[in-house]
């Protein structure tokens, strides 16, 4: 499987256990346990053309709210000379984050991230420096071929992994998995509740990630040029 897996198989894969809380950030068009068919962002099993519907549809989940934030609403956000940052209201229409609880277990997902990767490629080899570049290229198109690899390598040995994990980009206190569907069940979660980003309740907490990033809120009105981008889902 070109250097992306060299170690032998079987290697260990993570179980996602029972009581597992995570935070889902959500175009509310889909719903909060709705997996997404033409997401096309990190180890997503995208195909080559954009608009045709994944190998399978993608289900993203962070350890936390600030997590799923910077991770999906303020990738792209900019600070100022004086590290604030200034999201404007329109950047949050339309968006939720979904606290959920794990009700069964959820096997065969696989980190992608150091250590966990070392149990299937060789410490300081060419497939691990891509598995770090892959783990953190802003570029989420070049992800893709690696995922549908993995995709491809493990049903070989009797294998239908759930998803992978790796710790966030934007946020390394946190670990983001993206869940595949099949196997994924929005059975298999409880849904807490959900917080519109729009509203009150959401703009606290986009501040309090902003504040938990290191940056200064910066309330409206503010120079546009200032504000922050949300990427696609």
């Amino acid at each position: 499987m070109s250097d992306l897996i060299t170690r032998p198989w079987p290697f260990e894969l993570e179980t996602l256990r029972t009581g597992l809380a995570a935070a889902h950030a959500y175009e509310r068009r889909y719903g909060p346990l709705t997996a997404n068919p033409f997401s096309r962002a990190r180890f997503t099993l995208a195909r080559n053309t954009p608009g045709t519907p994944a190998t399978r549809a993608a289900f993203f989940i962070t350890s936390s709210a600030t997590g799923a934030i910077l991770e999906v609403i303020l990738r792209h956000a900019a600070p100022d000379q004086s590290g604030g940052i200034y999201v404007a209201p329109g950047a949050l229409a339309g968006w939720s984050i979904a606290f959920l609880e794990l009700r069964q277990d959820i096997p065969q997902v696989l980190r992608v991230d150091r250590p966990h990767r070392l149990r299937f490629v060789e410490p300081d080899s060419l497939g691990d420096d891509v598995w770090h570049q892959l783990c953190g290229t802003p570029v989420h198109a070049l992800t893709h071929g690696a995922a549908h690899e993995v995709n491809g390598f493990l049903p070989g040995h009797g294998i239908q992994h759930a998803g992978l994990g790796w710790r966030s980009r934007q946020w390394p206190d946190d670990v983001v998995r993206v869940l595949y569907d099949p196997p994924f069940a929005a059975g298999a979660w409880h849904h807490r509740n959900s917080v519109d980003l729009d509203s009150k309740a959401g703009l606290a907490l986009v501040q309090t990630a902003v504040l938990d990033a290191g940056w200064r809120w910066l309330a409206p009105p503010h120079d546009a040029t200032a504000t922050a981008e949300v990427p696609e889902p």
